[in-house]
């Protein structure tokens, strides 16, 4: 397949420029090819990277009579389920998009504030003065926890436990050096105890099995329209399609697990990152926590006040997002024309929003960290991407913008860090997501009771 030009690296050693220097390598492409090329990954095959806004727009507007996002991630299904939104397109993503998309408005995100906070609040009180800590790890089990308790309503300690041991481990299995093995039809077997495939399909059918089974609690107790919790309230939403299966619900969950809470965990780091090396920029945000707060805990009440910090997160997901690539690709099942180009069918098209977002016909002064750059901008859709687009947005976005909230304005208001290197790390494909090399370890300075 004649595409535009890219790299010419094998694609063994381009994935392996991805995994390891993924910024500095799509920088070096964007330099050299311009906002239009193409990169080769083993199993992935060719992807056409894509940064023009316009031409964005172009692919979010995109039908799936013209472009598929879940044929082109067909790879991933026997990972995330043959029925999960990720992989379908058409009348079933259009479905369970229906579904999905009013339990996460901002509103419906407001009841979970209290126990985001109550978590981080929790997670805080643990941390001691003059220790050092990963926020990696940190921020992980936090935002699993969130996660978990916001889509199964798990509040038993040893369930929570449990799950999140499972969870965690399909994650590493995903990153270990063998990961990509997942990805390889012919190696989805069991080939003894110590093989990616087995460790993981464990994993995944242990998840499945919770899932389910709460499901079957719901039903046989008859509460799940008194629930908060999104499997009871995916159970009982009205809807004009015939309700979801067994095997829908379970895929479905599963997916909102694992796009929620590991890319909610990577932003919280870049965001640290970000804050603890801008003194004059974290100042800023912190005033405005204080007054809003005066100097206490943060509530509910209160988030909605803190203009300066959600224009700070929006600045931290411009620069650093955590999926530039993977998963964000769509696949043109006709001839598909872009920047006068007509591309085959078969061509995976990316809208890269790394590069989208960095890019000074946009952004003035692109690469540096400004916390008030959106505090009276919009950010425009097809520059501002870290959650995807048209009708492929992520139906978290509310949610993890909100979470993303709640847990800075408590570990601000409510800790002081000092980052342990003073130099800005590199950014490295950590898990599923694009975060900062060493997980972000900081020293505790002082923890407010």
């Amino acid at each position: 397949m004649h595409l535009v030009p890219g790299p010419g690296l094998p694609a063994v050693l381009q994935i392996a420029r991805y995994r390891f220097q993924p910024f500095a390598f799509l920088d070096e492409c964007a330099s050299r090819y311009g906002d239009l090329f193409t990169v080769r990954f083993p199993i992935l095959g060719p992807l056409v990277c894509v940064s023009r806004p316009e031409s964005i727009r172009r692919l979010f507007a995109a039908t799936s009579d013209e472009l598929r996002l879940g044929e082109a991630n067909d790879i991933f299904r026997p990972l995330f389920g043959e029925r999960s939104i990720s992989v379908l397109d058409g009348p079933s993503h259009l479905k369970l998009r229906r579904l999905s998309v009013p339990l996460f408005q901002a509103e419906q995100s407001y009841a979970w504030t209290d126990m985001i906070l109550e978590v981080a609040s929790r997670r805080t009180r643990r941390w001691r003065p003059g220790t050092t800590l990963s926020l990696r790890q940190e921020m992980e089990a936090l935002t699993l926890e969130v996660i978990l308790r916001a889509l199964l309503g798990l509040e038993d300690p040893a369930q929570l436990a449990l799950a999140s041991h499972h969870a965690r481990t399909m994650v590493d299995w995903s990153a270990s050096p063998f990961g990509t093995l997942l990805m390889v039809p012919a190696l989805r077997r069991d080939l003894g105890p110590l093989t990616p495939w087995k460790g993981y399909h464990r994993d995944l059918g242990t998840l499945a099995e919770l899932v389910m089974a709460q499901a079957a609690r719901r039903r046989r107790a008859g509460d799940a329209a008194g629930r908060r919790d999104l499997l009871s309230r995916l159970m009982t939403v009205p809807s004009e399609d015939k309700a979801l299966s067994d095997e829908e619900l379970k895929d479905l969950v599963l997916m909102l697990l694992f796009a929620g809470y590991e890319t909610t965990a990577t932003s919280l780091c870049w965001a640290f990152e970000a804050l603890l090396s801008h003194p004059q920029e974290r100042a800023w945000v912190e005033a405005e926590l204080r007054e809003v707060t005066g100097g206490q805990p943060p509530e509910a009440g209160h988030l909605e006040h803190l203009g300066r910090l959600d224009s700070a997160i929006k600045e931290v997901l411009r620069l650093f997002p955590v999926v530039p690539i993977l998963g964000m690709a769509r696949r043109a099942v006709q001839p598909f024309t872009l920047q006068g180009i007509t591309f085959p069918v078969g061509t995976k098209l990316v809208p890269t929003s790394y590069l989208a977002q960095r890019r000074a016909d946009v952004y003035p002064e692109p690469t540096r960290f400004q916390a008030a750059r959106f505090l009276e901008a919009k950010p425009d859709p097809a520059a501002w991407l870290p959650f995807g687009g048209g009708l492929r947005r992520c139906v978290g976005l509310p949610f993890a913008l909100h979470e993303l909230k709640a847990v800075l304005a408590h570990v601000l208001g409510q800790t002081r860090l000092r980052l342990v290197s003073r130099t800005p790390p590199p950014a490295a494909l950590e898990g599923i997501t694009v975060g900062p090399r060493g997980g972000t370890r900081v020293e505790v300075e002082a923890v407010r009771a």
